[in-house]
């Protein structure tokens, strides 16, 4: 989706549609405030959950009032099915060659967040061994294999 027809005060203005929260917060403050630094805009907010997320988005088919909206795969999937969101123009995002194959597909780079994290209770187990299994459970190549099969199997069901 683009926005055009826009006055010069209205293309000052992109508008981010994503989820609020802490999440939203994140997304702010780490992506769309140096976006609009180095862009010279000013950033707008839609936030809502991502199942308005799509409905808001097929409300505005033909018209959208938003620049960019982050879904979650299952709602990017439906998105992609009913024709919601367009293919990424690889020569309007140069950066996009650089993304591993693995994490993008013609309309979106994934983003894949995966903490990892282990808590012993050393008032049950003694300091040498929860310190022993901590480290025995560190099998980063599971974990990578796991992230791997994980983001094929949602790559073939988003896209098909």
């Amino acid at each position: 989706m683009t926005r055009s027809g826009l006055s010069s005060a209205e293309a000052k203005k992109f508008t981010i549609m994503a989820l609020g929260g802490s999440w939203g917060a994140a997304i702010k403050e780490y992506i769309a405030t140096p976006f609009a630094k180095a862009q010279g805009v000013e950033i707008a907010y839609d936030e809502r959950p991502n199942a308005q997320q799509l409905a808001a988005l097929q409300a505005m088919r033909g018209n959208p009032s938003v620049d960019v909206v982050e879904l979650g795969a299952t709602r990017m999937g439906q998105a992609i099915a009913l024709g919601l969101v367009e293919r990424i123009d690889p020569a309007r995002v140069p950066n996009f060659a650089a993304v591993e194959s693995a994490y993008k597909n013609p309309y979106y780079a994934d983003r894949y967040i995966a903490p990892w994290a282990l808590t012993i209770n050393t008032k049950v187990i003694d300091k040498a061994a929860a310190d022993a299994a901590k480290i025995q459970a560190l099998d980063y190549e599971k974990m990578y294999k796991f992230s791997d099969k994980y983001l094929e199997r949602m790559n073939r069901e988003v896209v098909g």
